[in-house]
């Protein structure tokens, strides 16, 4: 009886590292508790899973998940320079007028510049 009642502290003892990593909701839970199944015997193992157990739990979760990329940018959005800010919309095609009366544009992510009003309008009816 004596030796089960030391069986079952020592493998409390021996999992601590574990128990303290799920209380925490730490974001690295799966590698500590293999550190601690394997290494732990090794006291060095042990300690290392204690100290990784305890380290600072991120909120925000890991910078990088695999299969889980942000989108891409839009066009506009990638686009060198200040940022463009458009006097209208024709037919879903952002655009401008510069000082010198000239139209500027973002058309399939690029910049374009025409030199009047109409030719905007034939581009534009063109690509539609």
């Amino acid at each position: 009886m004596d030796v089960l009642i030391l069986l079952g502290v020592s493998i409390c003892i021996y999992f601590i590292p574990t128990f303290v990593a799920s209380e925490r909701k730490h974001q690295n839970f799966a590698a500590i508790v293999i550190v601690n199944i394997f290494l732990g015997w090794t006291f060095i193992g042990w300690v290392a899973a204690l100290v990784w157990a305890f380290t600072q739990v991120s909120a925000k979760g890991p910078e990088v998940q695999l299969g889980a990329l942000p989108p891409p940018l839009p066009a506009a959005a990638r686009l060198a320079g200040p940022a463009f800010e458009p006097d209208g919309v024709l037919a879903s095609v952002p655009y401008r007028v510069a000082d010198d009366g000239s139209i500027e544009a973002v058309m399939q992510g690029m910049m374009v510049r025409f030199g009047d009003f109409d030719k905007f309008t034939n581009a534009v009816n063109r690509s539609s």
